[in-house]
């Protein structure tokens, strides 16, 4: 997919208090058979301050992406609370959209109440709970089962 994948400018995305700022595309993340990847910080638009990041993966979510979903967060802990991941993903949606994506994936590991919490929130659909292969990259970094939610656009 990576050979003739035109990365988009995604322009400005925020609400009053989240911006998500890209940071780096890349092809070459580790265990995504070369999807590509967009990389966002989350950070407040008036001050800077740096909360967490968003990936945005492009690919089949059921195929390459299955264990790593289309989108994956992490809210730094001391602004945890704020349902930072929940609003930067509905922020991230319409230009989810502008690659085809008519809906994505969502994966959490699944003792992360939290982040099951989040697509929950979203309105994402528990499709299924997997377990994770060994030679998955995700396995390689400690989860074994997930929890895997769908999102439609």
């Amino acid at each position: 997919m990576s050979g003739d994948f035109n990365f988009l400018d995604p322009g400005t995305v925020e609400d009053e208090e989240l911006q998500l700022v890209l940071i780096l595309t890349t092809t070459d993340e580790r265990g995504m058979n070369g999807c590509p990847c967009y990389y966002f910080r989350m950070q407040s638009p008036r001050t800077g301050q740096i909360m967490g990041q968003l990936r945005l993966r492009i690919g089949d979510g059921e195929g390459e992406l299955k264990y790593l979903g289309h989108i994956g967060y992490d809210v730094d802990e001391k602004h945890r609370g704020n349902r930072l991941a929940a609003r930067s993903v509905g922020l991230i949606l319409p230009f989810a959209a502008k690659h085809g994506l008519d809906a994505v994936w969502i994966n959490c590991d699944n003792e992360n109440i939290a982040s099951c919490r989040t697509c929950e929130i979203l309105g994402a659909v528990h499709i299924e709970t997997v377990e994770v292969p060994e030679d998955d990259v995700v396995h390689e970094d400690g989860i074994r089962q997930l929890s895997r939610y769908q999102l439609k656009l």
